[in-house]
């Protein structure tokens, strides 16, 4: 992973690269049936504080890519159940 230089903070307000990657890190081991979970927990339920995290992504020049990695964790989710249903039959 590519790092930052020193000194110069890229990150909104109160964050820094180490609060980063333990984010990614906390995300990366979490499993689907988790996130779900973590999701609807979450769902209206948010504060929300300073700027997006779509915001953030942007300034990045990586929402784009992330978008589409959303948006195919999204359908593979949703086709999954239905492939599986599909070969056992």
């Amino acid at each position: 992973m590519k790092r930052l230089p020193k000194g110069k903070n890229v990150f909104p307000k109160g964050w820094d690269e180490q609060r980063v990657r333990r984010l990614i890190a906390y995300y990366d081991r979490q499993s689907e049936a988790e996130a779900i979970r973590e999701y609807r927990a979450l769902s209206g339920k948010r504060a929300h504080i300073g700027s997006s995290f779509d915001d953030f992504l942007k300034e990045e020049g990586i929402l784009a890519e992330v978008d589409a990695v959303a948006i195919k964790r999204a359908i593979a989710l949703q086709t999954e159940p239905r492939l599986r249903k599909r070969a056992t039959a």
